[in-house]
């Protein structure tokens, strides 16, 4: 049990000390950047694909507590939602710089 539990313990604690790093990155370099900040839909994206793997880790931890057998099944997905979470995140990253130039006014007109 203490396996899963420090599991559970460790996804929080890195979860929050990267996304506390960027946030504190992003507040000391606002004044050298302008415009719309890159940062937050990164980290929302960062943020929610963590959770996936949290919510996992925490099922496991609760299925594993109340001796159900069912813990062997959601074990056995535990690896390949590691996998998932990391291209998710590479995913929507591209998706969202892709969007983001797509729609991004152009100055050719002034030429």
């Amino acid at each position: 049990m203490s396996f899963y539990a420090v599991a559970v313990v460790s996804n929080i604690k890195t979860t929050t000390l990267m996304a506390s790093r960027v946030w504190k990155t992003h507040r000391r370099s606002v004044a050298y950047i302008g415009g719309r900040s890159r940062v937050f839909p990164h980290l929302h994206i960062f943020i929610e694909s963590t959770a996936l793997q949290l919510i996992v880790e925490s099922v496991l931890l609760a299925l594993f507590c109340s001796n159900i057998n069912a813990q062997y099944i959601v074990l056995e997905s535990v690896v390949p939602i590691v996998g998932i979470t990391f291209n998710v995140i590479t995913i929507r990253i591209k998706l969202h710089f892709m969007t983001e130039t797509l729609y991004q006014p152009t100055l050719s007109h002034l030429v």
